[in-house]
């Protein structure tokens, strides 16, 4: 930390009158030895003013550490502490003497890149700093615990006629840093052409973690139906967004993001809390009722922070539930993560007696050795490949291989997306057990879904007969 406040020191001891001055105890972020966000916005500023009279110009620069809530949870605040310390000596050792570093926020750090319009442009040294700064945090950082790999966005802005407020600069290179976040590439340029998108992602965010406390979500249900009886054995909840401010949100556009700030787990604990509630009220309401299956999708980050087992086992008491009637659906990346807690949280829930299933099987990344490995009871084949079948020899192929790979290890196989009498034919001949899409029935609202139990339910999943 020495190193970085003598470093930042010079940036003071500089007699030119551009140098930011020493406005008192704000100047350095005690942390990180980095100037502080008053003293970048200062020094932009005066910048900024320098290039209406030299040939000048200038580039901000934002990298958010977007694990640091996650790090600081499972690890402890004094891990991320070092984080950031750690993220900060990086940023200074890849950047010239000349290049301003700040800590701006709690997990974002700025950088101005000044340069000479007789000598090179900003925006291409700006995006070789980028570049730089990419490979650099690829690699994990040292912690007093473990080497932790960290999720570094960057977002770049370059001055332009229309830009030349400190203010002005530094938002747009938020809303790049935020495309940056989303995309999951690195880094992203401020275009003006993405303004609007970067601007809906930004009304997103915020209005999402208001969205529990306004009752915004709501959930629907639709069915996976046996291919061979056509009755209904079970539902899949799936979560929708209406805000009063924005209307109806894509789940495409607004996961991404609850993934990204972590709001995913207290909204994923609220999808199984009232899924599960909802299938309690359907036992009661209809006395009859075989045990019908209830699906709920977790993310990857609800499986990487610790207390998914425990949320789990409180609402199926909370309803008189047995496990026996939630299917979990992961992603085949939650599910192969090499990581002590994911491991525990599997090992938890299986001990507990609910099945696990694995989403869009096919596109991922993973192996015959891995799913021999992996303790899952259902695989759902991407609706990629239901897409194709019967109109593409290989993807037909695949997945007849899926099926009977499945089948070989004891496993359920659902086909996603089947939006056609013929897909469905297809499947059935082939040997899947379930199908889930249009050509059964769309998403049913809470009332729909009853009536459709109502007419359409029939043991069979229950009873473990693949």
């Amino acid at each position: 930390m020495d190193d970085l406040r003598s470093s930042d020191a010079r940036w003071r001891d500089e007699p030119n009158t551009d140098a930011p001055v020493d406005t008192g105890p704000l100047v350095y972020d005690l942390l990180t030895g980095l100037v502080s966000r008053e003293v970048f916005d200062t020094q932009l500023t005066r910048v900024l003013e320098r290039t209406w009279r030299t040939p000048t110009s200038v580039a901000v620069l934002l990298l958010h550490v977007g694990d640091l809530r996650l790090i600081n949870d499972r690890f402890g605040r004094l891990v991320g502490d070092e984080v950031l310390a750690a993220a900060a000596a990086r940023l200074r050792s890849c950047l010239r003497e000349v290049d301003l570093v700040a800590r701006v926020d709690a997990s974002t750090f700025g950088v101005i890149v000044e340069s000479d319009l007789r000598e090179s442009r900003s925006e291409v040294m700006a995006a070789e700093v980028a570049h730089r700064l990419v490979s650099l945090f690829a690699e994990p950082l040292s912690t007093t615990l473990t080497d932790l790999a960290i999720d570094a966005s960057i977002g770049v802005a370059v001055a332009d006629a229309a830009s030349l407020h400190a203010d002005e600069l530094i938002g747009r290179a938020e809303l790049a840093v935020s495309q940056a976040a989303g995309a999951g590439d690195g880094f992203r340029f401020y275009e003006v052409g993405h303004h609007e998108e970067a601007i809906r992602r930004l009304q997103v965010k915020a209005a999402l973690g208001r969205a529990i406390e306004r009752n915004a979500f709501s959930l629907r249900y639709q069915p996976f139906v046996s291919l061979r009886t056509g009755a209904a054995l079970g539902v899949e909840a799936l979560l929708r967004w209406r805000d009063p401010d924005h209307g109806d949100v894509s789940p495409s556009e607004f996961i991404p993001v609850a993934e990204e700030t972590d709001l995913i787990v207290p909204i994923g604990e609220w999808v199984l809390e009232t899924a599960l509630a909802q299938r309690a009220a359907w036992a009661a309401e209809l006395p009859g009722l075989p045990v019908i299956g209830l699906s709920v999708n977790v993310s990857a980050r609800q499986m990487a922070r610790p207390g998914l087992v425990d949320s789990v086992r409180r609402s199926l008491a909370a309803t008189g539930l047995g496990p026996e009637v939630l299917l979990l659906e992961l992603t085949e990346s939650a599910l192969m993560a090499d990581d002590e807690v994911v491991r525990a949280q599997i090992k938890g829930l299986r001990d507990l007696g609910v099945r696990l299933g694995l989403d869009d099987f096919g596109t991922g990344w993973s192996s015959l050795e891995y799913l021999s490995r992996l303790p899952v009871d259902v695989l759902k084949i991407a609706q990629v490949f239901v897409d194709q079948i019967g109109t593409s020899t290989r993807a037909t192929a695949l997945v007849r291989a899926i099926i009977d790979l499945a089948h070989s290890l004891g496993l359920i196989t659902v086909a996603e997306g089947v939006e056609t009498a013929q897909q469905a034919d297809r499947l059935r001949q082939m040997g899947c057990f379930l199908g889930q899409g249009w050509y059964f029935s769309r998403e049913l609202t809470v009332p729909d879904a009853t009536e459709l139990l109502r007419n359409l339910a029939h043991p069979g999943l229950a009873g473990g007969e693949p």
